[in-house]
C-alpha cells in the first residue's frame, strides 16, 4: 500500500465510521425535516388562530369599555354635570364629551320640593270681642249676654236687688262690651302641593277676652233668670260698673289653612291664607246678665262648647333662605258658631284680629 502524502489534508477512515457517519447523518437530517414540518404546521395553525385570538381580545375591550360606560352611566345618575364620551365605537378614543342629566333627577328634585313636608311653631297676638250678629257687625258696640224674658221671678221676692214692677227706676242695662287681648299659641304642620299652594293642619289653645264693667261682688244667694228657669247662685255682682272685669274664654282648636303664594320671590314670598277651625271651649269664667234683677252670674250651661270658625289674612316671608324661615302677617277669625245657646238674647260670636307668627324649625 502506498502511504498517503502529508499534504491531503485527508485522514483515512475506517469503513464502519463512515458507515456510522453516514448514518447520523440520515438521522439528523429526518430530524431536522421533521422540525421543518412541524414548524411549517405550527405556522399555519398560528395563522388559523390569530384571527380568532384578535376577535377574543376585541371582545374583552368591548367588554371593558361597556363596563366602563355603564359606571360613568351609574355616577351620572347621582350627578347631573357629569361628563361621558360620546361615539359610535367604544374601542375608539372618546373626544367629544357632553353633559349627561339623568332623566329622573330633576324630577326626583322636584317630587322632593313639591311633596316636602315642614313643621314648626305658631302664635298670635292681638284683640277680640263679642259681636251681636254677623261679621259685619265686628266693629260695632255689643252689650254683655242677657238672659231672654221667659221665667221672670215673682216681684215679691224679697231677695231681688231689681223689681220688674218697680215704679220710678229705670230698667238695668247690661255692660258694654269692649276689646280684650286675644292670644294663641300651638304647633302645625305643612305640606306643599304645588310651587305656590300649600296647606297645613296644627293644634293651638286660644284665649279670647272682652272687658266688661260690673259693680261689686256679692258672696250671697241669689235667683236669677237664666232664661229657662229660675235658679239660685250662691255668688254675683251688683250692676254699679265701677270696675272693669275680663271675661275669658280658652279654646282648644284645630286650624286647617290654606296658603296660596301671590309674587314669585323666594325670599320675600307675599302669602294669603284661608281655612277654617273647629274649637272646644274648656273653660270660661265669663258672667252673664240678669235684666230682671240687675246681677250678673255665672252659669256654664248657656255655651255651645264646640265653636267653627273661618279666617283669613296676609303674611310675608323672612329669612325664607335661611333653616328657620318665618312668616308674619294679620289675621282675621269669626266663629260663626252662636258662642251661647238660644236662651239667651241676640246672637253672640266671638271675633278676633291679630298679627300672626309662623316659625318652621325642619327646613334642611
Amino acid at each position: 500500500l502506498k502511504k498517503p502524502e502529508s499534504g491531503d489534508g485527508q485522514r483515512t477512515r475506517n469503513p464502519e465510521q463512515s458507515a456510522t457517519v453516514s448514518n447520523n447523518n440520515i438521522t439528523n437530517d429526518a430530524t431536522n425535516n421533521n422540525i421543518a414540518n412541524d414548524s411549517t404546521n405550527n405556522k399555519d395553525i398560528v395563522r388559523e388562530d390569530a384571527i380568532p385570538q384578535q376577535n377574543d381580545k376585541s371582545t374583552i375591550k368591548q367588554t371593558i369599555a361597556d363596563s366602563l360606560l355603564a359606571a360613568v352611566v351609574d355616577s351620572a345618575s347621582n350627578d347631573s354635570t357629569a361628563l361621558v364620551a360620546v361615539g359610535s365605537d367604544s374601542s375608539k378614543k372618546a373626544t367629544n364629551f357632553l353633559p349627561v342629566v339623568s332623566p329622573s333627577a330633576k324630577g326626583i328634585t322636584k317630587n322632593k320640593s313639591l311633596n316636602s313636608w315642614s313643621w314648626g311653631v305658631n302664635a298670635s297676638a292681638g284683640v277680640s270681642k263679642l259681636t251681636d250678629g254677623n261679621l259685619t257687625d265686628a266693629f260695632k258696640s255689643s252689650h254683655n249676654a242677657d238672659a231672654a224674658v221667659s221665667a221672670m221671678p215673682q216681684a215679691s221676692n224679697s231677695s231681688f236687688v231689681f223689681r220688674p214692677t218697680t215704679v220710678g227706676l229705670p230698667p238695668p242695662k247690661p255692660s258694654e262690651v269692649k276689646p280684650g287681648a286675644y292670644l294663641s299659641v300651638g304647633g302645625f304642620v305643612k305640606k306643599q302641593l304645588s310651587k305656590r299652594i300649600a296647606v297645613s293642619m296644627g293644634l293651638q289653645y286660644s284665649q279670647y277676652n272682652n272687658i266688661i264693667n260690673i259693680g261689686y261682688r256679692v258672696d250671697s244667694s241669689q235667683l236669677v233668670n237664666n232664661g229657662a228657669q229660675v235658679m239660685n247662685v250662691s255668688r254675683y255682682y251688683r250692676a254699679d260698673e265701677t270696675s272693669k272685669f275680663s271675661n275669658k274664654y280658652h279654646f282648644i282648636e284645630l286650624p286647617l289653612m290654606l296658603h296660596v303664594q301671590l309674587n314669585k320671590s323666594q325670599r320675600l314670598p307675599l302669602l294669603w291664607n284661608a281655612g277654617a277651625s273647629i274649637g272646644q271651649l274648656i273653660s270660661t269664667n265669663a258672667l252673664l246678665f240678669d235684666s230682671g234683677t240687675g246681677v250678673y252670674y255665672k252659669d256654664k250651661s248657656k255655651y255651645r262648647k264646640t265653636q267653627f270658625g273661618l279666617s283669613t289674612g296676609f303674611a310675608l316671608g323672612i329669612f325664607s333662605t335661611s333653616k328657620t324661615p318665618l312668616w308674619i302677617g294679620p289675621s282675621i277669625r269669626y266663629n260663626n258658631s252662636r258662642l251661647f245657646n238660644s236662651d239667651i238674647i241676640d246672637e253672640k260670636h266671638l271675633f278676633s284680629a291679630s298679627l300672626d307668627f309662623r316659625l318652621f324649625l325642619n327646613k334642611k
